[in-house]
Order: structure tokens, then C-alpha cells, then sequence
């Protein structure tokens, strides 16, 4: 029986248990073979932002698990975005990868980053979604292909603040409460006087 080559990159089972530092190690690898301009690069980034490299890497890992094929699409020194997907069953699209930091959303949000067993209110950080969405929009266009852009988080609350109704905020804009009758009863107060 004839011993079958490892390949490069294959996510398993154990993807799905792996520590955020493994996955960035095979990540590592994977770049240092196929991609070595990308590899410098990445290994610069390790080390002056290592947020922004753990997300790359995360997303990459998610991507290959879900089927998406990804291929790194950005040109050292010149940028663009990070990865073209060419899943089998729809077109192609390119993500971008971006991060927030746990401590500005920790002040805008109210929330901080630990679970703890307090009561607390908390706001949604659609203007921090809508900045970072805002600076990421040149990298993203100009291209025929549609776009995503990946805003990851590492803070304990990050299920909510970056979920479906951070995403519905993000695109439509937070709602804003208006009560008929409080008009009525200024208008009726004016008409009293």
C-alpha cells in the first residue's frame, strides 16, 4: 500500500479544537511554503500586530473548513484584499480581514471584557463597525467580484456586539424610537394657551 503524501493545509476534525497560536503556526507554514513574500510579511505583522495576524490567520482556517478554497490575493506592499474564495457551489468572492480592539470597543460598548456574573447594560458599536467598514471600503473596491469584509473581535462579548443585529444596524442604521401621541399632546398644550 502505497503511503499517501501529506497535504499542506488540510483542515480535520481537530481544526475545530485548535488554539488560535496553532492555527497561526500552520498558517506560518502554509505561507512559508506556497507564499514567501507573504510569509515576511506575515511574520512582521506576528510581531508588530499580533490581533491582525491571529484574524488572518482564524479566517483562512474557517475558510478552508467551510469549502471556500481560499488563495491569498493581496500583493505585498501594495494590498488589496486578503483572500479570493472560489467555492464549488457559488462565484467567487474576496475578503478582507479586519480586527477591532477589545478596549476601544470595551469603551464604546460599556461592556467590559470579562464574564462575570454582574447585571450590566450595554450599548451596540454600530460607529466602530461603521469606521472600520468606512476605512476598508478603498482596499475592497474596484473589483468585479463581490466583496466581504471579515471584523473580527476577541472581547467576552463579541457574540453580541458583532452579531445579526449589529450586522441589520451596520447596513439600515439603529432605529430610532418615535411616539405619535407626544406630538399630539405638544400641539394640544400649544392650542391652550
Amino acid at each position: 500500500m502505497a503511503e499517501e503524501i501529506p497535504k499542506l493545509w488540510t483542515p480535520d476534525v481537530r481544526v475545530l479544537g485548535a488554539s488560535i497560536a496553532e492555527v497561526v503556526k500552520a498558517y506560518a507554514l502554509l505561507l512559508e511554503v506556497r507564499y514567501p513574500q507573504h510569509d515576511r510579511a506575515f511574520d512582521l505583522r506576528t510581531k508588530s500586530d499580533p490581533l491582525a495576524a491571529n484574524a488572518e490567520a482564524v479566517v483562512f482556517s474557517w475558510l478552508r473548513w467551510h469549502g471556500m478554497s481560499p488563495t491569498l490575493s493581496d500583493d505585498p506592499g501594495i494590498g488589496g484584499p486578503d483572500y479570493l474564495c472560489s467555492p464549488k457551489l457559488c462565484k467567487p468572492f474576496m475578503i478582507e480581514v479586519t480586527t477591532l480592539k477589545s478596549e476601544t470597543v470595551s469603551g464604546r460598548s460599556g461592556w467590559p471584557d470579562q464574564l462575570d456574573d454582574r447585571v450590566r447594560s450595554f450599548a451596540m458599536i454600530t460607529p466602530n463597525l461603521w469606521s472600520k467598514a468606512k476605512a476598508k471600503a478603498p482596499q475592497l473596491g474596484g473589483h468585479e467580484t463581490a466583496r466581504v469584509l471579515a471584523i473580527c473581535l476577541t472581547h467576552a462579548g463579541a457574540g453580541v456586539l458583532l452579531g445579526s443585529l449589529a450586522a441589520e444596524w451596520l447596513m439600515t442604521s439603529q432605529p430610532n424610537s418615535r411616539f405619535p401621541w407626544a406630538r399630539l399632546f405638544r400641539s394640544s398644550e400649544t392650542s391652550l394657551t
